[in-house]
């Protein structure tokens, strides 16, 4: 692949020298580009020690028997939520002629792009402002539901961190407060949903309101739903 412009397939995000970015680092804004100086694991996608995203020089780590590396992967820690894309080069894929014919091929990817230019989607948003003819179902990498109990969900990275939140925020001892904990199968984000209005005529998935919190910019792990789906 040469540098200027690629794929990471497991961030599912353009990637090079040639794609302008922001710094994956939460709350960083620092303007970046996606080349090799900015990734963490010093290799295209990540190496052997990194998580492939990307990072200004002030959340990149030096180690002597180590690529530089992120704050996450150098605790060895899941990886952050990686940010969207730069509105520069969100622009470029959608008008620049040079990429006409990708459009022409990827009409969904196309709409894709085109739903992150608008960030003030969602929580209660995401209910009052949308149907289920307005969001369009995607996964987004890494972050998934978990149903913690008969009637309690979390999205997060991984089960043990939606755990670990939900004792710290209801204080209960773990044999209480969890039963038989597991992710949801794609079926399930599919199957259960939530009431849109009142008259409980219109809904969305579970897929869709995920999808919503990622585009509102929702950090992870947190409260999902409370539900008898």
């Amino acid at each position: 692949m040469g540098w200027s412009i690629g794929f990471d397939n497991n961030w599912n995000r353009d990637i090079g020298y040639g794609v302008p970015a922001y710094c994956d680092h939460p709350g960083c804004g620092e303007e970046i580009d996606r080349g090799i100086a900015h990734v963490c694991g010093g290799e295209p996608y990540g190496g052997d020690y990194g998580c492939g995203l990307y990072f200004c020089s002030q959340h990149l780590y030096l180690a002597s028997y180590r690529p530089q590396l992120c704050a996450q992967c150098r605790a060895g820690m899941e990886p952050f939520v990686p940010t969207l894309d730069h509105p520069d080069w969100v622009n470029h894929k959608l008008t620049d002629p040079s990429w006409q014919q990708w459009r022409d091929e990827n009409p969904t990817e196309v709409v894709k792009l085109k739903i992150p230019q608008s960030r003030s989607l969602y929580n209660q948003r995401i209910i009052d402002r949308f149907t289920a003819e307005h969001i369009f179902d995607w996964d987004y990498p890494g972050i998934k539901v978990f149903k913690l109990n008969d009637y309690d969900f979390y999205a997060g990275l991984n089960l043990e961190g939606c755990i670990k939140v939900y004792i710290e925020e209801t204080g209960l001892p773990r044999d209480d407060a969890i039963d038989d904990p597991h992710e949801l199968s794609d079926e399930d984000m599919q199957k259960c949903r939530f009431w849109t209005d009142e008259s409980m005529t219109a809904t969305i998935t579970f897929r869709q309101y995920l999808t919503g919190l990622i585009l509102d910019g929702n950090k992870f792990p947190d409260f999902f739903a409370s539900s008898e789906c």
